[in-house]
């Protein structure tokens, strides 16, 4: 049968509880001794969906939006309270990788443990386990219990075991850190194989960028509510338009997450070069709807200049992080003026560029990059 997976409005209430408020009491103290009242918060809402074979589905929101929770939903971890779900084709999640293990037991009977919760059978985790303890890089302690690992041994472990298969439907949270660096990049490997080498793959993220390079589809939250559903020029739009209308603390946390949603233009100044022809400024800038941008504007102590003819360069590291394919974001534009040796640090220090798709759209100024090139020739 065909991979898919079907959400019919679907909602979702949770349960928390609520202790009596006794601060106008004579109660006092005694409030703490009284019982809690259970309480429901809808936390998904119109939930409505249907993802199948080769679609790549990006979840899109602010913090709190629910996020991690629609993706609990999806593996089963929660059952709606109204609505349904239906899903065809094995699953494998990303979310807790150290679920079900037991601090007592030796790594080999973890691996059992975790394995067979989800949902392996025991022949396929028996067969894999050599190459989950190598992956790990925890060979030579299968007979150890876990709770004489160190945290990040056991994360190792989680993560080798989380993916020692390769399922059919793959949920993804962000991107797990797990380690010293080595192991980040050969984590990252697995889990861009696991991710692409699955029929179908849901992935949630702050970085719209990355979401942007690895998705066909975009689901965007607002508040558990979600809001749209297509294809990913348009979930970009919706949660921009989210992003707009949050509090400013909320702006502030998505803008760290991801800065090219605030502004026009995402940019680095890379190098300044000085000549007696003039002065030479490379970089790199990406306008967020078109990727490569039409004018630069340099304003300098020398003067003001608005450039519309520019080396463009290729640049696939910045292209693969905004995913922006076949842009070429890198610039290179010279500015005919002379600046003495005694005046370079003024010159750099009064220097602002913005770019944009024209001279009336430009963004906000492109910062130098930590450990920016200056250099005379």
């Amino acid at each position: 049968m065909a991979t898919i997976v079907r959400a019919e409005n679907i909602y979702l209430d949770l349960p928390y509880e609520l202790q009596r408020d006794e601060r106008d009491s004579k109660v006092g103290f005694l409030s703490s001794l009284t019982l809690a009242r259970s309480n429901y918060a809808t936390v998904l809402s119109n939930i409505s969906f249907t993802a199948g074979e080769g679609d790549r589905v990006g979840i899109m929101g602010l913090n709190g939006a629910g996020k991690t929770t629609l993706l609990k939903l999806l593996n089963g971890a929660y059952l709606p309270t109204s609505g349904s779900l239906y899903r065809e084709g094995s699953l494998q999640s990303l979310l807790t990788t150290t679920l079900g293990f037991n601090a007592h037991a030796t790594l080999a009977e973890n691996i059992i443990l975790r394995g067979t919760a989800m949902g392996l059978r025991y022949r396929q985790v028996h067969a894999a386990m050599d190459d989950i303890l190598e992956f790990a890089e925890l060979e030579d302690k299968a007979s150890r219990q876990l709770h004489t690992l160190s945290s990040g041994q056991r994360m190792r472990l989680g993560f080798a075991i989380s993916t020692a298969i390769q399922p059919d439907i793959m949920l993804m949270d962000e991107w797990i850190g797990t380690g010293d660096a080595a192991f980040v990049e050969k984590a990252k490997r697995r889990m861009m194989s696991r991710f692409n080498g699955s029929k179908l793959s849901i992935l949630a993220s702050h970085s719209v960028g990355l979401l942007q390079s690895l998705c066909n589809k975009a689901l965007v939250l607002d508040k558990g509510r979600m809001v749209y559903y297509g294809d990913m020029s348009g979930g970009i739009e919706a949660y921009q338009a989210i992003v707009e209308g949050a509090k400013p603390d909320e702006r502030k946390l998505a803008a760290t997450s991801d800065p090219l949603l605030f502004g026009n233009v995402l940019g680095m100044l890379e190098r300044i070069t000085f000549s007696e022809s003039g002065v030479t400024i490379s970089g790199w800038a990406s306008s967020v709807k078109k990727g490569e941008v039409e004018v630069i504007s340099v304003m300098t102590p020398k003067g003001n200049f608005i450039v519309e003819s520019f080396k463009r360069i290729n640049r696939d590291d910045v292209s693969a992080y905004l995913g922006k394919r076949g842009s070429a974001l890198g610039f290179e534009l010279s500015l005919p003026i002379s600046v003495n040796k005694q005046d370079m640090s003024d010159f750099i220090g009064g220097i602002i560029v913005r770019a944009g798709m024209s001279e009336l759209s430009l963004g906000d100024s492109i910062p130098m990059v930590s450990g920016i090139v200056i250099e005379r020739i």
